[in-house]
Parts: C-alpha cells; sequence; structure tokens
C-alpha cells in the first residue's frame, strides 16, 4: 500500500505515484474508515491554529504531506505538497550554481511539475519511465527525445537526484 512505501521501503525508494496516491485516498475513504483527507487536513490547521489552504483536496499529492505530518509533526510542516517541492527545487538550484543551460532548466522545471502533481517521477521500471515521459505535455516533439538532446544524455539520473532532492 501507499502507507507502506512511505515507512517501510528505503528513505531513496519511497516515491509514491499518483497510482498509488489514488488507492490510497480511496481506501481510507471507504468502510470502516470514512476518512476525508481534506477534512483530517483542515482539522490539523484548525489544532495547529495555522492558515487554511484553499482547498488540500485539489492536488492529490497533498496526502503525501498529510501522512508525513501525522507521523511526524514537528519535523514534517502541514503544506501544499507542490509548495514543498517547490521550495525545495529552488534550493536544489541554488546548490547547483551555473550547471544548466535555459533549455536544461526549461527541462528541470517539467520534471519538478511532473513531481510535484504525481509524487514522483519514476525511474525504476523502464514502462513506468517511458509512460511518465509520454505524460509530458510538449509542443517541441517526442519529450523524452527533446531532454535528451537538451541534456546530451538520457535525463534518468538527474531525475533520480530530483526525485531524492525534492520528496525528501
Amino acid at each position: 500500500t501507499a502507507l507502506q512505501i512511505l515507512y517501510n521501503r528505503p528513505h531513496a525508494k519511497r516515491h509514491l505515484v499518483y497510482e498509488e496516491l489514488k488507492t490510497l485516498a480511496e481506501a481510507v475513504a471507504r468502510p470502516p474508515y470514512h476518512i476525508a483527507p481534506a477534512e483530517v487536513w483542515k482539522a490539523y490547521e484548525h489544532l495547529e491554529k495555522r492558515q487554511p489552504t484553499a482547498d488540500p483536496a485539489k492536488v492529490l499529492t497533498n496526502l503525501i504531506t498529510l501522512v508525513r505530518h501525522t507521523v511526524d509533526p514537528e519535523h514534517q510542516p502541514l503544506a501544499p505538497f507542490p509548495e514543498l517541492v517547490e521550495a525545495r527545487y529552488q534550493q536544489w538550484l541554488d546548490q547547483q550554481g551555473e550547471r544548466f543551460n535555459d533549455a536544461q532548466r526549461h527541462w528541470l522545471d517539467i520534471i519538478k511539475n511532473t513531481i510535484a502533481l504525481n509524487g514522483a517521477f519514476p525511474t525504476d521500471e523502464p514502462e513506468d519511465y517511458l509512460e511518465a515521459w509520454q505524460n509530458v505535455d510538449s509542443k517541441e516533439g517526442v519529450p523524452l527525445a527533446v531532454a535528451r538532446k537538451a541534456f546530451g544524455h538520457d535525463p534518468k539520473a538527474i531525475i533520480e537526484e530530483l526525485n531524492l532532492a525534492l520528496i525528501a
């Protein structure tokens, strides 16, 4: 299950993808639990006297943040997952210096957005990796081919690095 992925796998392999998150959300909504993640999120905001989030249920990856906050509220902030990914991405970019040109930065932004909305950019299984690229919207041509051209090689290693840095 998604919870087992979050807490039973080695840290580097704790990537949840959209379908696993969807399965978890559906499972907790069914009997005997009847848990609506958005209501749990709002309850935490109320208890912790936080500014309300517009719609925590709007982005399924917010479930990652909710589970982590429930398990470790002192170290896991209750914030929309895409916002956490964006902040970590900016930190990661700052650490990289001038390593990437504009074309590469464009593809890094696309990869970051995929991670923010899907929980990870899958790289473990070749078919999942290719399917993730097929789901990338690109007006420039076949996304993986264009990204390979921009980086001069398959960007899989950089994606794995981003998964580690942004999902943390």
